[in-house]
């Protein structure tokens, strides 16, 4: 293994460089150190973010069944007018009786149906339906 720089004989040197070296590896650890952090940070905060946005599509999805779903009370609220009309309509037909026209029973009976047409030949009894 060949170095373009190669260390130098002097045991002062060796350790000088040794320590820089040292120092250089704490400081590289120092700084993952701080981006680890970050990123544990900044999932953190993403997981919640994350959590939120789950809790907001099921709300929506929840007000979007009641918005649209069978409305009770709306039901509730039309059958208590239906039943006041009702009421009114029957309070009505008390005072003034109502003449329904009569229909004459020919206008009620459907018309005769038309005569099946002619057919041209006989059919073939071999002959498939």
């Amino acid at each position: 293994m060949t170095r373009a720089n190669p260390l130098p004989d002097d045991v002062e040197t060796l350790k000088a460089m040794l320590l820089s070296q040292e120092e250089a590896l704490r400081e590289r650890d120092t700084q993952v150190l701080k981006l680890q952090e970050t990123v544990d940070s900044q999932q953190a905060a993403l997981a919640s973010r994350t959590a939120e946005v789950e809790h907001l599509k099921l709300l929506i999805a929840k007000l979007r069944r009641m918005q649209f779903g069978r409305k009770s009370e709306k039901l509730d609220h039309q059958i208590e007018q239906l039943e006041l009309r009702l009421e009114e309509l029957e309070a009505d037909e008390g005072a003034a009786p109502v003449e329904i026209p009569k229909t004459p029973r020919k206008a009620l009976e459907q018309a005769p149906r038309k005569p099946l047409p002619e057919h041209p030949a006989p059919r073939d009894p071999d002959a498939p339906a």
